[in-house]
């Protein structure tokens, strides 16, 4: 009786040991992982071309990533991405890709046959960084040799994530591409990269801003202006605002949170965009003998930085109006949701009239102590 009682828990048993197995488990050593791809036009046959950085993982006393590059030309991304399996000796692994790089002359011609794929396709993921190279070819950033690790494509993703700590680049990934694509009053931008060339060899930096029209590259925005564009993106999370004082001497204010926002103003039938930012900082260098702890002498700075900000602010959406045409800071598809009648009757002509459309900004800045030390340093004689 004993026995009879205890064979269904000893079944269990033996039932639990088997489906505590990895169902999906592979051999390591068969495993090639797509860690990001390069895509430029071949020089020769005007077909696109492909550079997968692959990582093999090789098993051992010590498991360690070594990269390689598979480079292929088709008339399609799924075509090229199909005829690689047939010239690596391990089956690619999509799902762990962490940047796709697109060559200027790919994007000036349009990235929805791009990107489709990649949207798609079952093992890639939507949040793939998208950047677009300044250099010739795309495939120069993603062979480049990194500055940390190993592995370029890891560390472009690394980049990307630290730059709300710098505010030089937008933080998009493939699904907000796409986003833009289909929505209405908003153009697409994505970061752009280029290679640093200081000492030593040349370096992938992310640095600057890609502008689109539909799906076409239409332009550049240097990281250096770049930043006043994400305040009107609302996408500020960090970064630095130099201020000069009387003695014309730079007073760096350190960004600890900022908001953006975007209010359509519809009055005798003329419609106009009211931008409001209020952003709290820091002193991150003191300066001799200016005695910011004083109320009076800190609202002076408050009123300088404010003052600053707003005209940067305006000055590069008066940049993008005019040079571009290209509504990035989606003002269309505040319209459209506040303003739903209104959009209706400019939605077929929002690009020309984006052109034109008049921008305010009110920018308030609140210092709310120093990054640094309480008092500035005195220098002595």
């Amino acid at each position: 009786m004993k026995i009879s009682k205890s064979i269904p828990t000893l079944l269990i048993l033996i039932i639990t040991v088997n489906l505590t197995g990895c169902w999906n488990y592979r051999e390591i050593e068969s495993m090639a992982i797509v860690a990001g791809v390069a895509i430029d036009k071949s020089e020769t046959s005007k077909k696109y071309e492909m550079t997968a950085e692959i990582i093999d993982i090789e098993s051992g006393k010590e498991s360690k990533s070594v990269p390689r590059y598979i480079t292929l030309t088709g008339d399609s991304i799924f075509d090229i991405a199909r005829n690689m399996i047939t010239i690596s000796d391990r089956k690619l692994y999509w799902s762990h890709a962490k940047c796709i790089i697109v060559s200027t002359s790919i994007a000036r011609e349009g990235l929805g046959n791009i990107i489709d794929w990649f949207i798609r396709d079952a093992e890639t993921r939507s949040d793939m960084y998208l950047l677009v190279s300044s250099e010739k070819t795309a495939k120069e950033i993603i062979t480049a040799s990194p500055t940390s690790g190993k592995i370029m494509s890891l560390e472009l993703a690394n980049q990307l994530r630290n730059q709300k700590l710098a505010s030089r680049a937008p933080i998009l990934d493939l699904w907000d591409f796409a986003d833009s694509l289909i929505q209405q009053g908003r153009s697409a931008t994505v970061p752009r990269v280029i290679l640093a060339r200081q000492s030593g060899s040349p370096t992938p930096s992310i640095d600057g801003i890609a502008i689109f029209k539909r799906d076409a590259l239409i332009g550049i925005i240097e990281g250096t202006e770049t930043k006043y564009l994400l305040f009107a993106f609302n996408q500020i999370k960090g970064g630095i605002l130099l201020v000069y004082t009387e003695n014309q001497k730079p007073l760096t204010l350190e960004i600890f949170q900022s908001k953006t926002k975007i209010k359509p103003i519809l009055k005798d039938d003329s419609l106009k965009i009211s931008i409001m930012t209020e952003t709290v900082v820091a002193m991150a260098e003191d300066q001799p003998l200016i005695e910011f702890f004083k109320e009076e002498q800190r609202k002076e700075i408050e009123r300088n930085a404010s003052l600053v900000l707003e005209n940067s602010i305006y000055s590069s959406i008066k940049k993008v109006q005019e040079e571009y045409g290209s509504d990035i800071f989606g003002f269309g598809t505040k319209v459209r949701e506040d303003m739903p009648k209104t959009w209706k009757k400019l939605s077929t002509s929002w690009s020309d009239k984006f052109k034109d459309l008049p921008v305010s900004v009110t920018s308030k800045i609140k210092i709310k102590n120093s990054a640094t030390t309480s008092k500035p340093l005195e220098i002595g004689d």
